[in-house]
């Protein structure tokens, strides 16, 4: 049965089937960790140049950093 031309055909089919979806999860895992990290990237800096807009209004208005603890 182990020799026959059926099982040595699904053998390669399986084998081919299950490299194909390794390599399909390796791929998606790479590419999801990598725009994770861009959306992290973008949004740290985002948040960076909103707090120094706030920043320089607040100092634009006061004249002074007294108070910017708030």
């Amino acid at each position: 049965m182990i020799h026959s031309v059926r099982w040595r055909l699904f053998l390669s089919f399986l084998l081919v089937i299950v490299v194909a979806v390794g390599a399909v999860a390796v791929f998606v895992s790479r590419t999801t960790s990598g725009e994770v990290q861009r959306y992290e990237t973008r949004t740290y800096d985002v948040r960076i140049h909103r707090v120094g807009t706030l920043l320089a209004a607040y100092y634009m208005e006061e004249g002074s950093w007294t108070g910017s603890s708030r």
